[in-house]
């Protein structure tokens, strides 16, 4: 079982909104890309403008940042993140390591717990 999972964040860091989705059975890279799209259509419904992405896959920012091959499997997430980027007025990615992104595993393993597709949290749950 996979989940993609995200966090909105004011500029000082503070929580704002979480969200998490079940996906099934995929790939790690898929979870973060499909991660990734789901943050930015919650931060366009919040009507957010200048947004920092941070993930901790390289890949994952990478194939957004250059995009890729039409044979590639994530073509469709990947172009999809490009398209919704572009309603920002400032958008920046930014790797970050795999341990500075707790809150994100607590949402994900909150969710997979769940028969719940798709949830969005307005407080952080106790992990």
């Amino acid at each position: 079982m996979a989940a993609c999972v995200g966090t909105i964040r004011d500029h000082w860091g503070g929580f704002i909104e979480g969200f998490s989705q079940n996906l099934g059975c995929c790939s790690v890279l898929q979870a973060e890309l499909h991660g990734t799209l789901r943050g930015l259509q919650l931060a366009k419904r919040k009507g957010l403008r200048k947004i920092v992405i941070e993930a901790d896959s390289l890949i994952a920012i990478s194939l957004i940042d250059k995009g890729c091959l039409p044979s590639h499997i994530a073509l469709c997430v990947v172009e999809e993140i490009r398209k919704i980027a572009k309603a920002f007025d400032s958008i920046s990615w930014a790797h970050i390591f795999k341990e500075a992104n707790g809150l994100a595993d607590c949402f994900a393993n909150y969710d997979l717990d769940s028969s719940v597709n798709f949830r969005t949290f307005k407080y952080v749950p106790d992990c």
